[in-house]
């Protein structure tokens, strides 16, 4: 009796185990969307990739040939800062999900590939930490120079013969350079004239005279490493709505 008992107990495990086993086979892994990836500093890059639900973790893998991919980082969260890039390499990223089954790890597909060159300039500038009728245009909303519809850059508004606008960047010394595109915004009065300054470490090295209708301009303006970078605008008749743009910004190292 004890013997069947026995047997019949060793089925009823076998039986379990194999139903468990087959239950985890059928556990799936949805594969992660690889999103973006944006350079934030000069050999700095951030990744940014998709929630896949359930999921424990993800991991990060890059190739800087599209061949030969090596593990990046295992992470918990959505996005990872690559760091010490080297300059006009061309990067390949892809990243893959897994969830915990019995103590075991179980991966998804990996997700689609996204391609980046690192630069030795930022297209953007980091965030103004001093303004006055300033507005950033880096997202979906655009405004009007030259004709054409722009973003990524930034507006500064003067009026009144006496009101400056100005933006102050800390760019922690570390470019010789910037290069950017400036003009009028369609919308402003068609008596506008203001002077730009260019402002590095509280000494003027650069101003522009602008007179509305003149067509957007772009210069380059070496800035010798400056801590401190400050755009300047000073109205010099009393009109009002004096929109100065800036687009195509470039700070290089």
């Amino acid at each position: 009796m004890k013997k069947v008992l026995s047997i019949i107990l060793c089925a009823v495990v076998a039986v379990s185990c194999l139903t468990f086993s087959v239950s985890a086979k059928k556990v799936s892994v949805k594969s992660p969307k690889l999103k973006s990836v944006t350079q934030t500093d000069l050999t700095t890059a951030k990744i940014k990739w998709s929630k896949v639900s359930g999921a424990k973790g993800y991991v990060l893998y890059y190739s800087t040939t599209g061949r030969g991919y090596k593990k990046l980082t295992t992470t918990t969260k959505k996005s990872y800062t690559h760091k010490k890039l080297k300059n006009n390499k061309k990067y390949y990223y892809k990243v893959k999900a897994y969830k915990k089954i019995s103590g075991k790890k179980k991966y998804s597909k990996f997700s689609n590939i996204n391609t980046f060159r690192c630069t030795n300039y930022l297209v953007k500038l980091h965030s103004a930490y001093g303004v006055q009728y300033f507005k950033l245009y880096n997202g979906i909303e655009t405004f009007n120079m030259g004709g054409d519809k722009c973003n990524n850059g930034f507006v500064l508004t003067t009026s009144n013969g006496n009101r400056n606008a100005f933006a102050d960047f800390n760019l922690k010394g570390k470019y010789s350079k910037i290069q950017f595109t400036y003009g009028y915004d369609d919308s402003t009065d068609t008596r506008s004239q203001n002077t730009l300054s260019i402002v590095v470490d509280d000494e003027v090295i650069e101003t522009y005279e602008l007179k509305y209708g003149d067509l957007p301009k772009t210069v380059t303006v070496n800035i010798n490493n400056a801590n401190k970078l400050e755009f300047l605008a000073t109205p010099k008749i009393a009109t009002f709505g004096d929109k100065i743009g800036f687009v195509n910004i470039k700070v290089f190292k």
